[in-house]
């Protein structure tokens, strides 16, 4: 290796079982991560059944003080409060039913002042590439896992028990900044303690059991920090998951996906070849595993076994599914009308809580934790607010009143504490959706723009009475089916389609009075995953997969789409219609443009009457080609109004933000851009004109379309290096 590490100092690696049920993998790179590890001591007292609150109520017992109102003043705590916390201890046998304290709750509280703090050995983290404290606190010692061999930057090592060992090989990172860090303070310690709580509660929405108790104890005031960290590496795994042509990271202690060293490893790709390295094989790798896989594969005769990496879902299908049959058999006979609503009450609640556990996994994989804190601060009538401009954004049906998006901030502090239900999940699912192009809830919306008034519907069939609608098995069996094509469509990897031929008729429900919720979702193949994959390592070739990486969503997915324009048009050997490349070449030029001349906006100095003039003479000092020294005849057009708006900081338009980024850039940024794209203007000026206004075809010639791609391409890589 470059740094001599593995040379000088065999490393030392810990590996722990993964837990990523639920991500279908369509490649993976295994990564060592440098940390350094240092030994804690924290106080805990491990045989304490009460929290401090019942602590405190316990102890004024024993002395005496049992009233609610008394208990009330002194503990500064609510009646309400204090009733319920004797309620407990009631049932736990400390208190009787006057409220004084038993035998035991004497014992109990002698044994609190006797027994002294229980000191515990702890191992924190430092990230060496983060350079911070790791969100986790292990107690149980370090394993050490035994060295194969090393070629270069490659490390392979021993996995497993004995007998049942395997190599497995990873690329191994440098650190950021030496390989010795300062060591973490008691303050830095607690955070990570309290971290890793909330890491477990929110791990804990994916387990049936509810929420999992951390393995370290209570911290109190003192904690012993060692002076100095050992250096390690954790394994972890870069992944390509199907459906999708990003990459994430795990997290190296088994809980899922790691949002930090995912994007930790991004800002690596600017710095460290070895992260260069396995994006790139990551990539390829998808591609030819993809492909390779695709004549193979061979649907399930079982549908639901198409479900087996989740679980819970499966079960609510298949339970959804047998309550399917048995509403119709009983809709068609002559049975109590009690019998037919417990029925269909228990079809709904099985189709709503499968919904809910898909989003679940949705929300875990496309974490946004910020907006946990954002709603829970927040009024139910700001977050609905909220809420309505992310349904929007995502073109979702939002009805006047959407019960569903008034979310009240108890719930997210729920949601927070490890309480999971339909209402914070769809919030945190439209927040990520807002953020992420590639989220599945725009799959969902694109084949059911009505989604929420479908998820309002099985939420009153569920609770409610059915007030004599005229159930039918086909209205029936249309909830089930797109229930079903709604979680297919959460986890991309499930084909939309497989299975569901002569699904109607083996439930005998062919009929076609049922609610059309949405148009009917096509089987789905991986073409259109292969696809995106192959535009994604094109657009890495072009301007290099840092550049990629660090691009903003929205230009990163308009360049993507022009990718796959292109590359479902190779075929093409006459002019073909380009409208859709055009406007995406326009819309991400103009969105680079206004990026520079927003944030340039207050250098402004020019005079309105000649600002036109002032731009060209700019451009041409600055080393811009321009034919006979004048911008393009659709620049100089450009209305004063949409120019004062982009001046002001305003996307107005392509060529107000081509006048607004001349006259705002300072002089040596428009020298170095000219000089990497000399013909940026001309570029846009076509671009511009061929575009027109959005609703026109636009017949090109494969070399043309080409050509003008890369001289926007080339532009914007230099306009974002700026």
């Amino acid at each position: 290796m470059k740094n001599g590490y593995v040379r000088q100092h065999p490393p030392k690696i810990v590996s722990y079982p993964p837990r990523l049920a639920g991500l279908q993998i369509a490649s993976r790179e295994g990564v060592l991560w440098p940390f350094q590890a240092f030994k804690v001591s924290i106080p805990s007292r491990r045989g304490r059944a009460l929290n401090i609150f019942e602590d405190t109520i316990l102890r004024l017992s024993v002395i005496g003080l049992y009233t609610p109102g008394e208990l009330s003043e002194i503990t500064c705590m609510k009646v309400e409060i204090v009733e319920f916390i004797q309620n407990k201890l009631r049932n736990l046998g400390f208190l009787t039913d006057r409220n004084e304290a038993t035998d035991a709750a004497r014992k109990l509280a002698q044994g609190m002042d006797a027994d002294p703090d229980e000191y515990v050995a702890a191992t924190v983290f430092v990230d060496l590439i983060g350079g911070k404290v790791f969100p986790i606190l292990l107690e149980s010692p370090l394993e050490f896992l035994g060295i194969a061999g090393t070629d270069r930057d490659t490390v392979s090592f021993y996995r497993g028990t004995t007998g049942k060992r395997s190599v497995v090989s990873a690329v191994m990172m440098d650190p950021l900044g030496g390989w010795i860090r300062k060591r973490p303070s008691p303050a830095d310690v607690t955070q990570a303690a309290s971290a890793h709580q909330r890491l477990i509660k929110r791990y804990a929405s994916l387990e049936r059991s509810g929420a999992m108790r951390s393995e370290f104890g209570r911290l109190e005031d003192t904690v012993t920090v060692a002076d100095s960290g050992e250096t390690i590496f954790l394994y972890c795994e870069s992944l390509v998951q199907q459906g999708s042509e990003d990459f994430v990271v795990t997290d190296p202690f088994g809980f899922g996906v790691s949002s930090h060293l995912t994007g930790k490893l991004k800002e690596l790709l600017k710095k460290q070849r070895q992260a260069e390295y396995v994006v790139e094989r990551l990539l390829r790798r998808a591609q030819r595993d993809r492909v390779g896989g695709d004549e193979e594969r061979q649907e399930e005769r079982d549908i639901f076994e198409n479900f087996r990496v989740y679980p819970e879902v499966k079960y609510r299908l298949q339970r959804s599914w047998r309550d399917l049959q048995d509403a119709k058999e009983l809709v068609t006979s002559d049975a109590e009308e009690k019998w037919v609503q417990r029925k269909v009450n228990d079809l709904m609640g099985n189709l709503y809580a499968c919904l809910e556990w898909g989003l679940r996994q949705v929300v875990f994989e496309y974490p946004v934790e910020e907006w946990v804190f954002v709603y829970g601060s927040q009024t139910v009538q700001e977050n609905e607010k909220t809420l309505r401009t992310f349904a929007e954004k995502c073109r979702l049906q939002v009805p006047e009143h959407a019960a569903l998006l008034q979310v009240s901030p108890g719930k997210m502090k729920a949601y927070a504490g490890g309480e999971v239900e339909m209402q914070p999940l769809l919030a945190l699912a439209l927040a990520g959706a807002s953020q992420f192009a590639g989220h599945p809830l725009h799959a969902v919306v694109r084949h059911y723009p009505d989604w929420l008034a479908y998820i309002n519907r099985l939420k009153s069939l569920r609770d409610a009475v059915l007030h004599g609608e005229d159930v039918t098995p086909s209205k029936l069996y249309d909830y089930w089916r797109t229930c079903y094509r709604s979680v297919c469509l959460l986890f991309p990897a499930i084909p939309a389609g497989a299975g569901m031929e002569g699904m109607g008729s083996m439930a005998g429900m062919d009929g076609t009075d049922g609610p059309a919720w949405g148009a009917e979702p096509a089987a789905r193949d991986d073409s259109y995953a292969q696809l995106r994959i192959r535009a994604r390592i094109r657009l890495d070739d072009v301007l290099g997969i840092d550049k990629v990486v660090g691009l903003p969503d929205n230009l990163r997915e308009q360049l993507m789409n022009v990718e796959m324009f292109l590359e479902e048009s190779r075929s093409e050997q006459q002019a073909f219609d380009c409208s859709q490349a055009v406007n995406d070449l326009a819309n991400a030029l103009q969105g680079a443009l206004f990026r520079l001349a927003r944030a340039h906006r207050e250098r402004s100095r020019s005079q309105k009457a000649d600002r036109i003039e002032q731009a060209a003479r700019r451009a041409v000092e600055a080393g811009f080609l321009l034919e006979n020294g004048a911008l393009p005849y659709g620049i100089r057009r450009v209305n004063p109004h949409r120019l004062e708006r982009a001046i002001r900081g305003t996307n107005a338009t392509l060529g107000a933000n081509l006048l607004a980024f001349l006259l705002l850039m300072p002089p040596e940024n428009l020298s170095e851009i000219a000089e990497g794209a000399p013909d940026l203007i001309e570029a846009a000026g076509q671009v511009a004109k061929l575009r027109g206004h959005g609703n026109t075809a636009v017949y090109l010639s494969p070399e043309r379309i080409e050509k003008l791609k890369q001289q926007v391409f080339q532009s914007i890589k230099l306009l974002t290096e700026v």
